[in-house]
C-alpha cells in the first residue's frame, strides 16, 4: 500500500506534467497575427535594418596594434634593465664584502 507520502508526490507530478503539456501547446500555437511573425521570425517591431558603417579604418586598428606592441616591449626592456642593475648592485655588493673579509 501506497503511504500518503507517496500518493501526494505522484498526484502533484502529474498535475505537474499536465500543466506544462498545456503550457506548450499554449506557446506552440500563437493565435495573434503579431505573436505568429514574432515567432516565425518575422516581425521587425519597426526597426529598420541600415548597412553597417565603418567606424575606425582597418589602417589605424594595426597602427595601434603595432603601436602598443612596440609599448609592450619596450616597458618589458626597461623592467629587464632595472632588475639587470639590481643584480650588479647586489653582487658587486657580495664582492666587496667577500674582498674585506679574506
Amino acid at each position: 500500500m501506497m503511504s500518503l507520502k507517496k500518493s501526494v508526490l505522484l498526484g502533484a507530478a502529474a498535475v505537474a506534467c499536465v500543466v506544462g503539456a498545456s503550457r506548450t501547446q499554449a506557446f506552440a500555437e500563437p493565435r495573434d497575427t503579431r505573436a505568429q511573425q514574432a515567432w516565425n521570425g518575422e516581425w521587425t517591431a519597426g526597426i529598420q535594418q541600415e548597412p553597417v558603417r565603418e567606424t575606425v579604418s582597418g589602417d589605424a586598428v594595426v597602427v595601434a596594434a603595432y603601436m602598443a606592441l612596440w609599448v609592450i616591449l619596450l616597458l618589458y626592456v626597461l623592467r629587464l634593465s632595472m632588475q639587470l642593475r639590481a643584480i650588479r648592485r647586489d653582487t658587486d655588493e657580495l664582492k666587496r664584502r667577500i674582498g674585506e673579509g679574506g
